[in-house]
């Protein structure tokens, strides 16, 4: 752990304000994809409950945010398949 800021951070991961920020959108947004299991956390404090991410898990953001450009909804209310990392596999659905 190291000290940025004034806020302590794990090595190598992002705290969600500054992974939000790298990717413009929300804290919620990200809270809604950690409840809807898009997009969980590499770690969460068990103290504080604060979340932080990899910041190779901006792809799944981005590929999240194209979902949502094209009109699909990604957590449509189905379950996705795990891909084994703990998190869900987004799927395009079938026309």
């Amino acid at each position: 752990m190291r000290v940025l800021g004034g806020t302590l951070m794990k090595e190598g991961l992002i705290p969600i304000g500054k992974m939000a920020a790298m990717n413009r959108v929300s804290v919620p947004t990200l809270r809604l994809y950690d409840e809807k299991e898009l997009l969980k956390p590499r770690y969460i404090d068990p103290e504080t409950g604060y979340r932080y991410y990899d910041i190779n898990q901006n792809a799944r953001l981005e590929m999240i945010a194209y979902m949502k450009e094209l009109g699909m909804t990604p957590w449509n209310g189905r379950s996705y398949p795990s891909s084994g990392t703990g998190n869900p596999r987004l799927q395009v659905p079938s026309p």
